[in-house]
């Protein structure tokens, strides 16, 4: 399966007429989708569309882009009003005086009484509000936070936003909102929708309570299967993802190394998708309270039942067994899959964790995980795993805001991995070209160069509006290699020769 992902775009400066014609033109795409799309999303200037060419062949997809753009709707449905209230003075609201020169109050003034309208989400619905005034018009900051609370207002240029929960962000937060913008225990947990018209009221008084994970593994399933004696680092339960739900902010989610995770779960004869642990760094060691069949993969784990390694294999357990996921000292993550599947509520879409999304969350002790069904023992699997080659080379196709001088920098030298996550990993090595763009959703594998230098690959659960450039993207196939990647290790970046199989954009202005 490889992704292929393509910009429909009308600007590439913040412009009302062209943000109409986008959320039209997603619109259109939304009503004909055809299966094998992944994602679309309506950004501030263009429309991001993503299909899986295995699914869909390219040629297909351009078609169906081509009926949509013939046949735009002639309307959208009306704005709603929606007012929320606001406590001013926040993190930056002194370095944003000192910046622009006009007094605390007075920003508070001007940012109240502009109205706005939700041109973008980005991540859990955070909304992208167009409509700041001119006079707080102030840049990213130029190192991002890790952290920023939950229903921070924040200006960045001409735009505002309310950040649904704690998330790593560069806009310069200058109030609290008193309204959660996403609870994903509502029947819809989204408070904004694309177009909306905003007002922020200026109030005072304690926010509501921050919104609680909605939990996804049933308290007691119907069929007990593994009971989680020692949790993981941070295990989590996937399936294939939570695709179609860009337009939302929410992450596509699913295993970042997704050929070990179809292996898993191809030892147990079930099909790709099917919902499944992984695991990153150390496993969980887990009882079987039924007889069960597993099968384990990924490089960063392997398969332990009752303190004897088993290998990369269909397995049968016996009820009162201990099964185990134990570090291999290289790669970072292993999947662990049960015949018949892991049971889990699905929520847009998607059984998987989404950590910033509140939905689901990491395994913990005393968990017990049922069976989606019961399975039939199919035909026992063995896989023999070539040796890992020490050396990591990542193969690069050039991306949206290529260059020749970015290119050649991330080729230059090795790069060492300082921080990873799902969201992506961070790395140290020679400085990259990068800076600021109008926001827009980054593909999978995009590596993401912030004006300081600093490349970071970015992984499932990126976030879904990037306003940062994106000169080179990771060759699909490598994905895997970059998912078992742990802080510390070198790698370096090769070019692939093969192009993206489509223009990156496609100039509609």
């Amino acid at each position: 399966m490889a992704a292929v992902g393509q910009y429909l775009r009308y600007a590439t400066v913040l412009d009302e007429a062209a943000n109409l014609r986008v959320q039209a033109l997603a619109a259109a795409l939304v009503a004909t989708r055809p299966p094998g799309v992944r994602d679309i999303y309506p950004g501030y200037g263009s429309v991001y569309v993503e299909w899986d060419d295995d699914v869909i062949p390219t040629h297909a997809a351009i078609d169906w882009i081509d009926g949509a753009l013939a046949h735009p709707p002639t309307d959208l449905p009306t704005p709603r009003l929606v007012e929320v209230p606001v406590a001013y003075g926040g993190l930056d609201t002194d370095d944003v005086a000192a910046r622009t020169g006009i007094a605390p109050e007075e920003i508070a003034r001007l940012h109240a009484e502009a109205e706005y309208r939700v041109c973008a989400s980005a991540t859990a619905g955070q909304p992208m509000l167009g409509g700041t005034d001119p006079r707080l018009q102030l840049p990213r900051r130029q190192s991002p936070r890790t952290d920023v609370p939950a229903r921070s207002v924040a200006i960045a240029g001409l735009l505002a936003t309310i950040y649904p929960l704690l998330l790593p962000g560069g806009w310069n937060v200058i109030g609290t909102a008193l309204a959660n913008v996403y609870d994903p225990t509502r029947d819809d947990p989204f408070l904004f929708r694309l177009g909306d018209r905003v007002r922020f009221v200026p109030a005072t008084g304690a926010p509501p309570p921050l919104p609680t994970v909605r939990e996804l593994l049933p308290a007691e399933p119907q069929l007990p299967a593994l009971e989680v004696v020692d949790a993981g680092a941070f295990d989590l339960v996937l399936d294939a993802g939570r695709l179609n739900q860009a337009h939302h902010g929410m992450a596509q989610s699913g295993p970042l190394d997704a050929p070990a995770a179809r292996l898993a779960n191809r030892l147990c004869g079930n099909a790709p998708g099917t919902p499944l642990v992984e695991s990153v760094l150390t496993g969980p060691t887990l009882r079987a309270l039924r007889d069960v069949v597993v099968g384990a993969a990924g490089a960063g784990l392997r398969l332990e039942v009752d303190g004897d390694p088993v290998g990369v294999a269909t397995t049968r357990v016996r009820a009162g067994s201990m099964v185990r996921l134990r570090p291999t000292g290289t790669g970072a993550r292993g999947y662990l899959a049960v015949a018949g599947g892991i049971e889990s509520d699905v929520v847009l879409g998607s059984a998987s964790v989404d950590r910033f999304g509140l939905l689901g969350r990491p395994l913990r002790a005393g968990d017990v995980l049922g069976l989606a069904q019961e399975a039939a023992h199919g035909e026992r699997l063995r896989v023999a795993l070539p040796t890992p080659d020490p050396a990591v080379v990542l193969r690069l196709r050039p991306g949206p805001q290529w260059s020749q001088a970015a290119q050649d920098a991330l080729l230059a030298a090795p790069f060492a991995v300082t921080i990873g996550d799902r969201m992506g990993v961070r790395l140290a090595g020679p400085e990259v070209p990068g800076g600021e763009l109008l926001s827009e959703s980054p593909p999978p594998g995009a590596v993401q160069v912030p004006a300081g230098g600093a490349p970071i690959l970015l992984l499932n659960d990126r976030m879904r509006s990037a306003g940062y450039d994106k000169p080179c993207v990771l060759h699909p196939a490598d994905l895997a290699r970059a998912a078992q990647l742990r802080t510390g290790d070198a790698i370096r970046f090769a070019m692939d020769v093969e192009p993206h199989p489509v223009p990156w954009y496609r100039d509609l202005s």
